[in-house]
């Protein structure tokens, strides 16, 4: 019971500052959305450290709070402590951060493009993303980089079309998909020129390499030849 009056309390106060910041948090989301369009595979790790936070928060306050029926208190910082190793781990280890981020990224691009109104539909979108989640094993930051284009310009259409009062949705699809495939190939331009740069490194490294080895195979032919003499 404390629990209910808790979450209901605020849930409460969550709708009321919503409903009082709406254009300052459709701006705020619009905006976090153009960075994840176009900038989405360099802020992954944050976006996974953020979403392991908050998954390991309620699930470290749900438990105790709800099933062991201990304190609130307790619950807080059980939840703290979940919420930062999971934050941890969900930016430390790379390839499950990719497969749950391509899953969850495309599964809310599928929601807000189709909207479903049942509990099957939207089973449906989560069973679709599984598909770019299985993907992301051989082919990980391409996904990554696939994954948050489209939830990023998906969103930031969706939610400026909504801040504007615009309500033709297929002209806000086309919008999305357009900007979500310049937001790619942004990305992926810039991932080029990333790895450009590391090649031309390590080429510069093998050359110095052999650099000293040539300059080492120089010097023992000079100390043979001067023994020889």
């Amino acid at each position: 019971m404390e629990l209910m009056n808790l979450l209901t309390e605020l849930t409460d106060s969550v709708a009321s500052y919503v409903s009082g910041n709406e254009m300052t948090i459709s701006i705020a989301v619009i905006v976090l959305a153009a960075l994840t369009c176009f900038f989405g595979v360099k802020i992954f790790r944050i976006w996974m450290a953020v979403i392991g936070f908050f998954a390991g928060f309620i699930i470290g306050f749900y438990i105790p709070v709800n099933a062991l029926q201990l304190s609130i208190g307790v619950g807080l910082i059980a939840g703290l402590i979940l919420g930062i190793v999971l934050a941890i781990v969900s930016a430390k280890i790379y390839i499950v951060s990719v497969m749950f981020a391509s899953w969850l990224f495309s599964v809310s691009a599928l929601l807000v493009i189709l909207q479903p109104k049942t509990w099957l539909w939207m089973l449906v979108c989560a069973g679709i993303g599984v598909i770019p989640a299985i993907i992301s094993l051989k082919f990980a930051e391409p996904m990554v980089i696939i994954a948050t284009g489209l939830f990023g310009g998906i969103t930031a259409a969706a939610k400026g079309a909504e801040l504007l009062g615009f309500s033709e949705q297929i002209i806000v699809w086309i919008v999305g998909l357009v900007a979500a495939c310049f937001g790619i190939m942004v990305q992926f331009i810039l991932e080029g020129r990333k790895q450009g740069k590391k090649e031309v490194a390590a080429a510069k490294h093998i050359r110095s390499e052999k650099s000293i080895e040539n300059e080492i195979e120089a010097a023992r032919s000079l100390f043979s030849d001067d023994e020889e003499e």
